[in-house]
This record gives C-alpha cells, structure tokens and sequence, in this order.
C-alpha cells in the first residue's frame, strides 16, 4: 500500500494548528518548538523572496490564535511594514491593537483598509482616490457613495445617519444591501 505523505504546506498548517492548541492548554514551550519545527519546513520547503517578512507573520500567528496579542504584535507589525500590501499582516496587526485596546494606533493604521478589503477596492476603482471625501470640504451639491464595509451590525447602527448626511445638501446614493437595509428589508 502507498503511504501518501502531506505537502510541505498542510505539514507546515498541521504543526502551526498543533502550535495553537499547545497555547490554548497554556503548554507555551511546547507551541514555541511546535512553531520553529513549522519554520524550519516552511524554510525547507517554501521560503520566497519574502522569507523575512513570512517567517516574523508565521511567528505571530500561533500567539496571535491563542490570544497572546501582546507577544504576537510585534511579529505581524514586522511583517506588514516589511510588506505593506500583505493582507493577512496588515488584518493581523489591526486584531491585535484593537485587542490590546491600543485604539490610536488601531484608528490611524485602519485607515489602510481601503488597500485590502474587496468592495473598498471595487469603488476605489470604479471612483478613484481623488473622489472620496477628506472630511474637510463642503458635502453640499455633491453625490455621496454610502457603502457598507463592515457587518450588518455596523450597518444597522450608522444607518441613522442618512438623514443628517441629507441635511447637509447632497445627494446620497446607496449600494443595494445598504439600499435594502434603510427600506427595512
């Protein structure tokens, strides 16, 4: 009989499971050797030219699932400045911030979001950059895009702002789940 051995990849996604599970039974010198025998394959077998910033990401990664956000901060934080369109890092270090109630740093650094989440990319290329509002400048005559971003729960929540957006002169045209959600449906 053939033994089918596991690609270097779902080796490399079993250790790092097992890695977190060693965390969760707070088993931390057993997650840590569990995570570099991950290393060492992913090195072995997988490293890219983005070996830095995915070998400090894949660190983080086991302490970021057990919760240990403070440890596994400054390994995703490493990750996304060395590679600032890397969206897991760059998801990672925002979990982290807002878990460490570090809200300054998270609100600055979510601003970003805008590079990696699907429907801000689509209006961003449908619209472009220089459309979207500073913050600053006079809403009145102009068309507004409200979209949502984030779950229906956020959507619910600001959905009562429409009437003042109104109130400040300018058209608001909504995207179809928003257009739904502010009829009721």
């Amino acid at each position: 009989m053939i033994e089918i051995q596991p690609s270097p990849r779902d080796a490399i996604r079993t250790l790092l499971e097992e890695a977190i599970r060693y965390h969760g039974l707070d088993q931390h010198e057993a997650a840590e050797v569990t995570t570099r025998q991950a290393l060492k394959l992913f090195k072995e077998n997988v490293f890219t030219e983005n070996d830095a910033r995915a070998e400090r990401l894949y660190q983080g990664l086991p302490l970021l699932e057990a919760g240990r956000f403070e440890r596994a901060l400054p390994f995703v934080q490493a990750a996304y400045k060395l590679k600032q369109d890397h969206r897991h890092a760059f998801l990672s270090t925002l979990r982290c911030l807002w878990c460490l109630e570090r809200y300054g740093e998270f609100w600055t650094l979510h601003e970003d979001r805008r590079l990696f989440l699907d429907n801000l990319i689509a209006y961003r290329r449908i619209y472009g950059e220089e459309t979207m509002w500073n913050g600053k400048d006079s809403l009145g005559g102009k068309t507004v895009l409200v979209y949502g971003e984030g779950g229906a729960g956020d959507q619910i929540q600001f959905v009562r702002y429409l009437p003042l957006l109104k109130k400040l002169g300018c058209k608001i045209l909504l995207n179809p789940k928003e257009r739904e959600l502010a009829m009721g449906r």
